[in-house]
């Protein structure tokens, strides 16, 4: 059996996309702050270059480079895919969407419940 993809639903790829940007931007902070954290005990060869800042970055900045990360990637990746989706959706309805074949699934191997 052959079926086209005519449109996608915007909202649930945004939820979609929403999750694992989430999870993706929380760990793009925290590795940023690691990194940072690290610089900063390396502190005092980076004086003499004016990176002194480095040493008072403590956990509220810490804490603001993880919120930043999250929403600022979280931001980027629903508006993305919203706007490639909306793409999608204008473009499959001017010259096709993508054609999928599907097959039905046999049972023979499985144990009949109840």
């Amino acid at each position: 059996m052959r079926y086209e993809i005519k449109r996608i639903e915007i909202w649930p790829v945004i939820k979609v996309v929403m999750i694992f940007s989430l999870l993706l931007g929380f760990f793009i902070g925290l590795f940023y702050a690691f990194l940072l954290m690290l610089i900063s005990q390396f502190s005092s060869p980076l004086e003499e270059f004016g990176a002194s800042e480095l040493t008072s970055l403590g956990s509220i900045g810490i804490t603001f480079i993880v919120i930043f990360c999250l929403v600022f990637v979280t931001l980027i990746n629903v508006l993305a895919a919203a706007v490639f989706t909306a793409l999608y959706n204008l473009l499959a309805g001017w010259i096709g969407g993508l054609t999928v074949e599907l097959e039905p699934k046999s049972d023979q191997g499985s144990i009949p419940v109840g």
